[in-house]
């Protein structure tokens, strides 16, 4: 089984304007300050909550102006345009749940992973190497890990292959798990 980090491809597309600092106020008062700032390490759903909001792309560059299909938001999460969400959104939400975002006069969706996996830690070092138990990926598409504080969402060749299929752009698949910088 081939397992991929869904990274952003930085070199060619624009980013949105929106942080996690913006949806804070959203958050019910039962969760802390540090569950609100990492949602995604204490692995919280958040539809029942979830603001629709509107946002716009930050503004590119001669180099990254491209308005992307998928793309990363914040930890293990994604992007997706409606476009994508079209192709892509049944696929993947047996795996996590949809956020609505209005983002320049269309609804995208962000695509919160709740889908944890065992790291096999004695075969593991923090932003060095990651191995993923394959036993508890089982049948998963997309997943993240807590190793590295869930920063990133992973996935199988088959997510790899349907994002290809559908020529969908804005993320690389990198088989170092660990690092984004190789």
């Amino acid at each position: 089984m081939n397992i991929y980090a869904v990274r952003q491809d930085n070199y060619k597309y624009r980013d949105i304007d929106l942080h996690i600092d913006d949806i804070i106020d959203a958050f019910p008062e039962r969760y802390t300050l540090q569950e609100c700032m990492k949602f995604s390490v204490f692995n919280i759903a958040m539809a029942d909550f979830w603001p629709l909001m509107k946002t716009e792309f930050l503004p590119g560059d001669e180099h990254s102006n491209a308005i992307p299909d998928i793309t990363p938001w914040v930890d293990a999460t994604l992007l997706l345009s409606p476009r994508a969400f079209r192709f892509l959104g049944d696929l993947m939400k047996p795996w996590g749940e949809f956020l609505p975002l209005v983002v320049e006069g269309e609804t995208y969706q962000i695509f919160n992973c709740l889908t944890l996996v065992h790291t096999l830690e004695e075969q593991s070092e923090v932003g060095v190497k990651i191995v993923l138990d394959e036993d508890s990926i089982g049948e998963s598409l997309l997943f993240k890990s807590e190793f590295q504080s869930c920063l990133d969402t992973y996935c199988t060749d088959r997510f790899k292959q349907a994002v290809e299929e559908f020529e969908l752009h804005g993320v690389v698949f990198n088989t170092n798990l660990a690092s984004p910088f190789e």
